[in-house]
C-alpha cells in the first residue's frame, strides 16, 4: 500500500477518536471519569466487528456477511474453530455492528440493545478475553455504556450518535494491507493518541502516567540486541502496556508471551485494548 494511502487511513482513525470524544462532550461526559470506558469500548467493538467480517470474507470470498445469518449449526461450528485458531471472537450475526444498523438503529431502546450485545460478547468470549486483577476480580471485555448517561431519555440518542460515527469508518482496508509486524507500526501511534487525554497529572499524587511510545521503542531496541525465541516478559507495573508492546514488536509477537500487572483498573482496560490491537490476545490471562 502506498504510504499516502496508509497515512489517510491513520488520519481517518484519529478523526474517529476525536468524533467519539466530541459526542461524549456534547452529552456532558467530556473529561468525565467514565469517558475513557465509552471511547475505548466503542473503538474496540468497531475493531472486532470489522476484523470478524474481514476474516469471514477471506474465508468465504463468494459470500457476504449477510450470508452468515443463514449458516447452519455445523457451518458455524467449523467457522468458530477457525476463529479459535486465530484468537478471534465468536460473534453471532445479531451481535455485529452491521446488524444494529440494519435492524435497530432508529429504535428507542437502541442503548439497551447495544448494552445487551456488549454483555453477550463478553460472556460468550470470556475464555479468550476476560482477565483478572491481582485480587482475582474478573475484568470483562465489555460492560454496559448507557449507564453513564444520567438522563434515561437521552441514552438512545447518545448511543445512536456514537454508532453513527462508527458506521462511517472501516478498518478492513488496514487489515488488508497490514501484514506481520506492520500492524504495530500502524496501531501503536493510534493507541497513544487514543489515551493521550487520560495521561495527565490531574490526579495529583494519584495521577497515572504512561510511557511515551518514542521512549518505549528506544528502551526495547536497547534491551533486545539479538534475535531471540520463546521469551516471557513480565512487567509488574505495566500501565497501558506500551513498553511491553514495544518489546514484543522488537522480539516478534510469535516469539514471546507477555505477563502484566497494574494496580489501576483503567490501565488494565487500556492494556487489554493494546494487546488486542497488536494481535497479542494469547497474552490475555
Amino acid at each position: 500500500m502506498p504510504n499516502n494511502a496508509l497515512l489517510q487511513i491513520k488520519q481517518d482513525t484519529l478523526k474517529l477518536i476525536d468524533d467519539l470524544k466530541v459526542i461524549c462532550t456534547s452529552f456532558g461526559l467530556g473529561n468525565d471519569g467514565n469517558e475513557y470506558k465509552i471511547i475505548t469500548q466503542c473503538f474496540l467493538y468497531k475493531f472486532l466487528c470489522d476484523k470478524f467480517e474481514f476474516f469471514f470474507e477471506q474465508e468465504f470470498p463468494n459470500q457476504t456477511i449477510r450470508d452468515y445469518k443463514d449458516f447452519k449449526k455445523e457451518e458455524k461450528e467449523d467457522f468458530f474453530l477457525k476463529l479459535d485458531d486465530k484468537k478471534l471472537p465468536k460473534l453471532a450475526y445479531d451481535e455485529l455492528l452491521s446488524y444494529l444498523f440494519e435492524k435497530h438503529f432508529n429504535d428507542n431502546d437502541l442503548h439497551l440493545k447495544l448494552d445487551a450485545i456488549f454483555n453477550r460478547i463478553s460472556s460468550n468470549n470470556a475464555e479468550l478475553f476476560n482477565t483478572k486483577s491481582t485480587d482475582k476480580t474478573t475484568i470483562a471485555l465489555f460492560e454496559s455504556v448507557s449507564q453513564y448517561i444520567n438522563e434515561e431519555s437521552k441514552r438512545a440518542n447518545f448511543t445512536r450518535s456514537l454508532l453513527d460515527k462508527l458506521k462511517n469508518f472501516n478498518f478492513k482496508q488496514a487489515f488488508l494491507n497490514l501484514q506481520n509486524q506492520q500492524g504495530y507500526d500502524f496501531f501503536a501511534p493510534i493507541f497513544e493518541y487514543l489515551i493521550k487525554d487520560y495521561n495527565n497529572n490531574k490526579g495529583g499524587k494519584y495521577a497515572e502516567y504512561y510511557t511515551p511510545l518514542s521512549i518505549a521503542s528506544i528502551i526495547a531496541k536497547l534491551l533486545v540486541i539479538k534475535p531471540t525465541q520463546s521469551v516471557k516478559i513480565y512487567d509488574p507495573s505495566a500501565g497501558t502496556g506500551t513498553l511491553l508492546m514495544a518489546l514484543a514488536h522488537q522480539i516478534g509477537t510469535d516469539s514471546c508471551t507477555l505477563y502484566a500487572q497494574d494496580i489501576s483498573q483503567k490501565s488494565l482496560r487500556m492494556l487489554k485494548l493494546n494487546l488486542i490491537l497488536n494481535d497479542l490476545t494469547h497474552s490475555l490471562r
